[in-house]
């Protein structure tokens, strides 16, 4: 069921899209726009402009994420009044969003250490630079599936409903 468009979420479901999408947003122009020119970078050039330019960064995810975080955990708690089928839904937000800050602290905040400490040869720049990439998507993915659930459940938009045959 659609809500009427006059009617707003609650302000912990906004603070929850909207931190989601922007969060997503910085996560995909990290990945598609620095990741292709990083790689475009021989490695120690790659390592030059890395260590003193990266910090530019973690601005953009240090206030879209607490929003997103804040805004999910929030809706989660007004969920549990609204029934278990909007509790399961921003409990997978939730998770989802969950996943991306534990790859983060798991692999990407060590590897960003590696590269910053200037002791790795051309060759583990490489392999560093391409690992940290491919493990990116482990963070665009569910923040663009919590983004997207997150709207879902924000409106009560549920599946799609099935289509009467075609005569």
């Amino acid at each position: 069921m659609t809500k009427h468009p006059s009617t707003a979420p609650p302000l912990a479901h906004q603070l929850a899209v909207v931190g989601l999408g922007a969060y997503t947003g910085v996560m995909i122009a990290i990945g598609l726009g620095l990741g292709r020119y990083w790689l475009s970078l021989s490695p120690s050039a790659f390592v030059e402009w890395f260590t003193p330019n990266f910090w530019f960064l973690l601005p953009t995810v240090g206030v879209t994420l607490p929003v997103a975080l804040w805004g999910s955990l929030w809706s989660w708690k007004l969920a549990s009044a609204a029934g278990p089928t909007a509790k399961r839904q921003w409990r997978t937000v939730v998770l989802l969003l969950l996943v991306t800050v534990v790859v983060t602290m798991a692999y990407h905040l060590p590897a960003n250490f590696r590269i910053w400490s200037g002791t790795l040869d051309d060759a583990q720049v490489e392999r560093e630079l391409g690992l940290w990439l491919a493990a990116h998507l482990l963070r665009v993915g569910p923040a663009l599936v919590a983004t997207v659930l997150a709207f879902r459940a924000a409106f009560q938009i549920g599946p799609p409903a099935a289509q009467p045959p075609v005569a």
